[in-house]
């Protein structure tokens, strides 16, 4: 039986400094292909250390205008994104950090 693929499309994308190590993206393309959306995008956001603190809430908003499914977010900004979240996890509430922000749509 030959594998039905969708015609959705999938947007995801990284914050961090840096973001050029991460394998977020391979990983996320092999989710995606396995799920049938071959449509993907994954966008490597780098967002400088020494202006997170405005940047990172801002980029967060304005990929979240834009109807991605959710961002991934590196160190150092974990935390910091965990206080920026609406809602949290049981285990990102236990340990106060944010590794992947969904949206919903």
């Amino acid at each position: 039986m030959s594998k039905q693929f969708s015609t959705l499309r999938a947007v995801t994308a990284l914050l961090g400094d840096p973001v050029s190590h991460s394998v977020s993206p391979s990983v996320l393309r092999e989710i995606f292909h396995e799920s049938g959306i071959c449509n993907y995008e994954h966008r490597l956001i780098l967002v400088p250390k020494e202006r997170a603190d405005i940047e990172l809430p801002r980029m967060i908003e304005a990929l979240k205008n834009e109807g991605l499914l959710g961002v991934n977010i590196t160190l150092p900004f974990k935390e910091m994104a965990a206080g920026i979240c609406a809602s949290l996890s049981d285990i990102s509430k236990l340990s106060g950090v944010v590794n992947v922000r969904s949206e919903e749509h």
